[in-house]
Parts: C-alpha cells; structure tokens; sequence
C-alpha cells in the first residue's frame, strides 16, 4: 500500500468518524411531550441581529405567544445588529410586546445593541428596554433568573454587579438559580476567547451558592454546552444558536426534578435533535459523568455527546498507527532500493566476462 492509498485512508477515516460525531442524534428523537411532574416551560432568543424590521422575530414571538403554559421569554442579546439604528429598535419594542398578556419576558443588552466602532452607545436600548441591565424573576416557585446585560466596552461584570448578584441569590436560597448572560462563560479553547472578560471572578462569586443550575448564553452563534464543576455544586453552561440563521428558538420545560432542554426552527418547522440542542438537566444529580463516556463532567469536552472526547484519542491512535506503518513502510523500501543501487554498482564494476 503506497503512501498516498495510506493517507487517503486515514483522510477518510478521520472524515467519517467527524460526521458520526456532528451528526449523532440525542436519545430523544421526536417532537417532546409532557411527562409526570411538569410545571411549566420557558424559551431562551439570541442574536437576532437585524436591521430595519425581522420576520423571523416577529415570527418568533407569534409563536411562543401561541404556546401553552410559557411562563417567561429572555432574548439574550444582539436583538438588533446596530444600536443606532431607530427602525431596529422601534420593530424590536412592537415584536417583543407581543408577548404583553402572554408571559413575562425580559431583554439583555449584547454588543451589538450597545457597542458601535468601540464607543458605547446605550441610549436605544435604554429607552426601549430600560435602563438596569440588571433584573431577576421568580418563575412558578421554582426558578430564580437572574438578568446581567452587558454594560461596557470590555464585557467585564463589575464587582458591584456581582455582589448585587449574591444578594439577590442570598435571598432565594429555595430556588434554583438561572443566570442570563450574552457572553458566554466557556473555560474550552477558542470559545474561552468569546467569554466575559472576568469570567474567573465571576465563578468565584457563583460557587459562593449551592443553587444555581445553569447559565444561558448566546454572542458565539453557535449551541454548545460545558458543565463546570466547583463549589458545592456542578453548573450547565449553555449557548444557543442564533435566531437570525434559521429561527433558532430554545425551550426548557421545567419539571420537578429537571429540566429538559430542546429546540425548534422557525423555518424548517422541527425539532432539534443534535446532542448540544436536546438534553436533560437533572436539579439533584450526583453523577459525575452525565453522557456515560467515561469522562468526568469537569474534564469532558462536550459533556452530552457520548461520543467526544473517546473519539478524540481513537482518531489519534488510528492516525499514529498509520503513520508509524508508512514510516515502516517507507524505511523496507528505502533499504531495498539500497541493495539494488548495490548491486547494480557491482554489476557495473565488474561486468561478466564473455
């Protein structure tokens, strides 16, 4: 086998296992239905991003408005794409008031609502959604979400705010506690780079409370998941992928003992079934490995995917094995050529007689 049919192989082994990977479907197949123990249900927007009016907004809001026992609405950030655009804001105040009469709902600023050629510019927003970029809500007795919009050119979350935080989790010690950011808080390569700027400082004021379950994000335009463990307890945090793209709208129906996570587009009309869009969030859990692949919560790469990180190294070994056997390869047929120089140097030498 020549080289070329060997790296091929190994090309196409490594392409084939990717796709297993992106394209593994959650144990849950199908559109979800109410189960014993349900409470109520509510839904996460993000990055909307648009200029002058949006569909898929509108749309967006028609149909959680439509929708049984939806006991609140947060859009995460980015609702418009430029905080000086007043056509934006004004469609954005008359879409979200939609959902007067509805549910209680709530917007956080991100960078692109506030943040214009590194100058911060809050005014729109304040004037459309208020001016405390902090808020929290009681949801059914059950839930405590907390609202930190961004507020500076930087992303950081100042102290004040933090402590703000601790007092408003310091009094809800009852409830299970929801944290609503645009930036995300991912410690992983790459996404880390898209996190609040004082994340550290941040997990170091959430691991002071046994009670908060999880964050909510958006800014990366993409659905990821990452349980950080520390503290007395772990924490699911979480990003969705934006609405602009295909409608992107992520619902949580809230349980007595969990929480169950999914997803629907707007555009295509159905349910989300990838392991990053569709999970379960257990509020007592003790396990230390939630997908079952054998590695620990706080070191898995992608904790509800049973498949990543263990395909990761086998990816890896198969590779080494490839190459250390075209390295063999290679080393036989340089030695064989060797001898055959060899011999054809003596042949030459010493030609035979006639």
């Amino acid at each position: 086998m020549g080289g070329k049919t060997l790296f091929s192989s190994l090309l196409i082994f490594i392409l084939v296992t990717s796709l297993v990977v992106i394209f593994y479907p959650s144990p849950k197949d199908g559109n979800p239905s109410i189960g014993e123990g349900y409470l109520f249900t509510f839904a996460q927007l993000t990055d909307s991003h648009f200029s002058g009016s949006s569909s898929k907004l509108e749309g967006a809001i028609s149909w959680l408005a439509e929708r049984g026992n939806l006991s609140f609405v947060v859009h995460t950030g980015d609702i418009v794409d430029n905080p000086l655009d007043e056509a934006a804001w004004r469609y954005a105040y008359i879409y979200m008031h939609g959902l007067d009469g509805k549910c209680v709902w709530a917007v956080l600023a991100g960078d692109n609502d506030v943040i214009l050629s590194n100058r911060l510019y809050t005014t729109n927003f304040e004037r459309y959604f208020g001016k405390s970029a902090d808020q929290y809500f009681i949801l059914g007795g059950r839930l405590l979400i907390i609202l930190l919009g961004l507020s500076s050119l930087d992303g950081r979350i100042s102290e004040e705010r933090l402590e703000w935080m601790d007092n408003v989790i310091e009094g809800h010690k009852d409830l299970h506690v929801v944290i609503c950011l645009h930036q995300c808080l991912f410690s992983l390569p790459i996404l880390s780079l898209t996190s609040v700027a004082n994340a550290g400082e941040v997990f170091k004021h959430i691991e002071k409370h046994g009670n908060v379950v999880m964050t909510l994000s958006g800014h990366i335009h993409m659905s990821w998941v990452q349980i950080y463990v520390g503290g007395e307890k772990k924490i699911w945090l979480t990003s969705a992928a934006p609405l602009e793209r295909e409608g992107y709208v992520r619902l949580f129906d809230v349980y007595e003992d969990r929480i169950e996570v999914y997803a629907f587009s707007l555009l295509t009309g159905k349910t989300y079934n990838g392991v990053l869009d569709r999970f379960t969030i257990w509020l007592n859990s003790e396990s230390l490995d939630e997908d079952g692949d054998f590695w620990s919560d706080g070191l898995d790469l992608m904790p509800t995917h049973p498949l990543v990180p263990n395909i990761i190294p086998l990816q890896a070994l198969v590779a080494a094995t490839i190459i250390t056997y075209y390295l063999k390869l290679r080393r036989r047929l340089r030695a064989r050529n060797s001898k055959l120089k060899c011999k054809i140097q003596r042949t030459y030498r010493n030609p035979p007689m006639k």
